[in-house]
């Protein structure tokens, strides 16, 4: 059973990546969402300057929309399943994807992948693209800045972007990273940060702290704005 439901399950990425586009698009135009840009934001967002987003993981769902759909982006996924479905899903939002793995010393063998998304994403950047991560996921802990983002905007001297969202109405799921899905017919609002501008001399550690408090500290506004209990914070 479990061999006729792993040759299954690719199969189902087309139609279910379609239908989660769908609901996506029926949440933003079904509810009031708001927009808080900075203006130094806007202008990255309405030019062709190269820039890397960064939002946790329990607040991908609604990310595809963050942006306008002129607008030329890739997220790195896993090259699994999930890479799959995410495939189909940002594709009608006009976002392509950059394959690969996050370092994992258990895993040797993925080591390469992870280098040839990183060379992948940083010529992406220096041709004038934008590229997202979740720096906590695929497996967190939640709300932990991994240094993947920091490294690549170092090496293509690009600024960081953080954003996050919340809503009035929606589901908190009990997974590591208490994932929301909002629900249709309510109001939600997108955050976005100012321009965070990294340096390749600036400490690679001390970055991703000041970046995942920042982060944090524009989940919790989001979630204050609509009403909502602030995001759980792992505590390491």
């Amino acid at each position: 059973m479990k061999s006729i439901f792993k040759k299954t399950l690719p199969l189902l990425a087309p139609l279910l990546g379609w239908l989660i586009a769908q609901y996506i698009k029926f949440v933003l135009y079904s509810g009031r969402w708001e927009f808080q840009i900075p203006d130094a934001t806007q202008d990255y967002l309405k030019s062709e300057k190269a820039f890397v987003a960064i939002f946790w993981h329990s607040r991908l769902f609604m990310m595809p929309v963050a942006k306008q759909r002129s607008l030329k982006m890739k997220i790195i996924v896993s090259k699994n399943f999930i890479g799959d479905l995410a495939e189909k899903i940002c594709a009608p939002f006009n976002i392509g994807l950059i394959r690969g793995s996050s370092l994992n010393p258990k895993k040797p063998h993925t080591y390469k992948n992870s280098a040839n998304a990183l060379k992948h994403i940083v010529q992406f950047l220096q041709q004038g693209g934008r590229v997202a991560f979740t720096p906590d996921g695929p497996k967190g802990p939640a709300m932990v800045m991994k240094a993947g983002a920091v490294i690549a905007a170092k090496m293509a001297n690009a600024p960081i972007i953080c954003a996050s969202y919340s809503c009035a109405k929606g589901k908190n799921f009990n997974s590591w990273d208490h994932f929301l899905m909002p629900y249709p017919f309510s109001k939600g609002i997108i955050i976005y940060s100012e321009p965070i501008d990294i340096s390749e001399e600036d400490d690679t550690d001390i970055c991703c702290k000041m970046l995942e408090k920042k982060l944090i500290d524009i989940t919790n506004e989001a979630d204050k704005k609509m009403g909502r209990e602030c995001a759980p914070v792992r505590i390491l």
